[in-house]
C-alpha cells in the first residue's frame, strides 16, 4: 500500500538552494529548473533534511540497519544495502514575492505554475478545498498565455481586499500591470492562507496572477543578490580577495 501527501513550504527568510560555483557575475547561484528557469529546492536536499531531523529527534544511529534505513534507505556508505520506502519530489515554485509600490509586496504566480500544482495534486491523489480552488483559478487564466497579456495581472476582486491596486494598475518591481479583478484569485489566496497559518499570510489580498512570460522574467531577475565576504577564522578579519556574490 502506498500513500502520498502534498506539502506546502513557506520560506520565512531568504532561501538559497545552491548549485555550487558559476562562471557568471553571481558566484553562488540558486538551483533552477532547466526548462523554465524557475527556482526550486531539489528533492534530495529535502529528503536529507527530513532524514537528519528524524535521526536527531529519535536518537537513532544512521550507520546501521533500523527505522531510518527502512524509511530513507541506507546511509552513503550503505546505499546499496537498503532501499528506502520514502520518496520526495523537488519543491516546485507556486508563488513568488515581488516588491509592490502599493501594499508593500505581492505574491505572484502564473497559469503554468497553477496547472502544475493541480496536476501534481491529481497524480498524488490529493483532494481538498485548496486543490478545488486552484482548479477554479486555472479555468480563468488561460487568456494569460497570450503574449499580449504580459502587461496584465489578475488580482483579488474588490479593491478593498486588494491593496496592491492604485489607479487601476499594480506596480511590481519596475514594471506596471493593468489590474483585472476576479473572485477566484481571492478564494485561492484565502485557501492558501488557511493551509499556511491564517490571514497574516496575506495571500488572500496580495496574490496576483501574471502571464507565464512575466512570471519567468520576474523569478530570474528579481531574486535577491547578496554580497558576502569570507573572514579569517583566527584573526576575524576579511580574507584578501574573498568577496563573493550569492
Amino acid at each position: 500500500m502506498s500513500h502520498s501527501a502534498l506539502i506546502l513550504l513557506y520560506a520565512e527568510t531568504p532561501l538559497h538552494p545552491g548549485t555550487g560555483s558559476a562562471l557568471g557575475a553571481i558566484d553562488l547561484p540558486v538551483a533552477r529548473e532547466r526548462v523554465t528557469g524557475w527556482p526550486l529546492v531539489p528533492g534530495s536536499s529535502l529528503k536529507g533534511i527530513l532524514r537528519d531531523t528524524c535521526r536527531r529527534q529519535h536518537g537513532e544511529s544512521d550507520d546501521k540497519p533500523g527505522n531510518l534505513w527502512n524509511v530513507f534507505g541506507g546511509d552513503t556508505k550503505h546505499a546499496s544495502d537498503a532501499a528506502g520506502a520514502f520518496s520526495v519530489t523537488d519543491a516546485r515554485l507556486l508563488a513568488f514575492p515581488l516588491r509592490s509600490l502599493s501594499g508593500l509586496f505581492a505574491w505572484v504566480t502564473c497559469p503554468a505554475a497553477l496547472e502544475r500544482f493541480v496536476r501534481d495534486a491529481k497524480v498524488g491523489k490529493v483532494k481538498g478545498d485548496l486543490v478545488a480552488k486552484a482548479e477554479a483559478l486555472v479555468k480563468i487564466t488561460h487568456a494569460q498565455r497570450n503574449s499580449s497579456r504580459d502587461s496584465v495581472a489578475i488580482v483579488p476582486k474588490d479593491s478593498k481586499e486588494s491593496p496592491l491596486i492604485s489607479g487601476g494598475k499594480i506596480i511590481l518591481e519596475e514594471f506596471d500591470y493593468t489590474a483585472e479583478e476576479h473572485d477566484a484569485v481571492r478564494e485561492f489566496g484565502a485557501a492558501l492562507d488557511d493551509e499556511l497559518g491564517g490571514a497574516e499570510m496575506r495571500l488572500k489580498s496580495h496574490l496576483a496572477v501574471l502571464s507565464d512570460n512575466a512570471f519567468a522574467f520576474s523569478t530570474r531577475f528579481a531574486t535577491e543578490v547578496m554580497a558576502r565576504i569570507k573572514l579569517n577564522p583566527e584573526t576575524k578579519t576579511v580574507e584578501g580577495g574573498a568577496l563573493f556574490y550569492q
